[in-house]
């Protein structure tokens, strides 16, 4: 980075200047020839060796370094991101619960890549947090970041936003990657306050926030298996999702004579039952679609002998899904995610399971059905992963006076759902803190 003082001078304009104080100063700022704009920090002190790492950082959730000069005080220019702080944003936006935990996934995600270089930020808090046009998380502000330096007693500046920085930052003893862990908890405490409370989002708040660093999680990746039981990312490598894939192609279910679907999850054993959209139930009986397929079968549902004639086919615009009652005629649902969701995958296809499980106890098996839009990505170290986008959810029942009702209400979840654990009889989903449980012989969606 070889830019001088005297070029910034000659060949930029100060546009709008946000801070100027004791501690820095910090302009907008574009070139003179209308070229992009430019964020230019200025510190009184010498910061070279943070920004030079920095500068090496993947910037998915930074602000890309553009050049870092040093005189007297050191100069900084990093990439304009138009948008606002978090803090703004909780303002005057409304949130869900989804949308809070894809923040604190990316702000994970950002410190992560932190830490690798051995950097701790120090002031994590929703004003260091920047939300871009797009809705996407970016951590900036390393006004007081430091370099960590095993063995120290403790920090020799004591900085840092009371309310966010845990008490090793204040004198106790060095802050190190856990104080800024302890930073996160604190902004998911925040998220927490002004969308439905996540009951993910309360794990890691809790875990975060203890007073000892020791109790914490250990770094920002520890954070980040939280969400992949969740199922974020589902798929465990590109093996085991070219088994899903085939097996998808071929079927994952024969007729019998005793019912008419045998195939049950326990015989999958080439795929991993996290693969499956539905956990809890590895007996129940099931049929997986991918986007652009179609399926028939007829199925005694339960004790009852009368047989069900169910088509299922899934397209773009969601899963058709007819059922003939012989003594009740036909049954037609159209489910579709009624959602809105951050990320639009060009490339995804859509992923449905109609699962056929007696969830009340009452003879008659209930037919749950999901639907998860993934896409194929590949990491950084070369693994190959599904990411979910969205995995939405629905309850169709068998009436008393015959023919089947859909339940009042769509489940919506980022992970996947699970049958007969948390509400009794019912399905849950895992940020909204809803479910579906029987009353009065209807399933319907509970919230607590």
């Amino acid at each position: 980075m070889t830019l001088k003082r005297q070029d910034i001078v000659e060949n930029y304009r100060t546009v709008e200047i946000f801070r100027d104080d004791a501690d820095g100063k910090i302009e907008l700022i574009e070139r003179l020839d209308g070229g992009a704009r430019l964020i230019k920090r200025t510190y009184y002190e010498d910061k070279r060796e943070i920004f030079g790492l920095l500068s090496k950082a993947d910037a998915s959730h930074l602000a890309r370094i553009e050049e870092v000069c040093f005189d007297v005080d050191t100069v900084v220019l990093e990439e304009y991101i138009e948008g606002e702080s978090l803090s703004g944003y909780l303002g005057h936006s409304t949130l869900s619960s989804r949308q809070a935990a894809g923040f604190i996934r990316e702000l994970l995600m950002a410190v992560r890549e932190v830490h690798k270089l051995g950097i701790i930020h120090r002031d994590i808090k929703p004003e260091n947090m920047l939300i871009d046009k797009s809705g996407h998380l970016h951590l900036i502000d390393f006004g007081i970041a430091r370099i960590y330096r095993p063995g120290k007693a403790n920090d020799t500046q004591l900085l840092g936003t009371v309310g966010y920085a845990p008490p090793e930052q204040f004198g106790y003893a060095q802050s190190d990657f856990r104080s800024d862990i302890y930073a996160i908890g604190a902004t998911c405490r925040d998220l927490n306050r002004v969308c439905k409370k996540s009951r993910l989002l309360r794990k890691i708040e809790k875990k975060c926030m203890k007073m000892d660093p020791e109790e914490r999680y250990a770094d920002a990746s520890s954070i980040l298996v939280e969400f992949q039981k969740r199922r974020i990312a589902s798929l465990g490598g590109i093996a085991c999702a070219f088994v899903l894939l085939l097996a998808l192609v071929i079927g994952v279910y024969s007729l019998g004579q005793q019912r008419e679907i045998e195939e049950k999850r326990e015989d999958l054993q080439s795929v991993p039952m996290e693969d499956c959209l539905f956990e809890g139930q590895d007996d129940a009986s099931y049929l997986m679609l991918v986007e652009g397929s179609e399926k028939s079968v007829e199925i005694s549902l339960g004790e009852k002998e009368e047989r069900i004639a169910v088509q299922a086919r899934l397209t773009a615009e969601g899963l058709f899904l007819s059922l003939t009652d012989p003594s009740a005629g036909k049954s037609e649902f159209m489910l579709a995610n009624q959602y809105e969701y951050t990320e639009d995958y060009a490339d995804a296809s859509l992923y449905a399971e109609v699962l056929f499980f007696d969830a009340d106890s009452d003879g008659r098996e209930e037919i749950w059905v999901a639907v998860s839009e993934r896409k194929l990505v590949t990491l950084s170290n070369g693994e190959t992963v599904a990411n979910q986008n969205y995995m939405a959810g629905w309850c169709i029942y068998q009436k008393e006076s015959g023919g089947f009702g859909l339940a009042d209400g769509q489940l919506f979840t980022m992970g996947g759902f699970e049958i007969g654990t948390i509400v009794p009889g019912g399905v849950w989903q895992e940020f909204e803190m809803e479910g579906y449980a029987l009353e009065d012989g209807a399933f319907v969606t509970i919230s607590w």
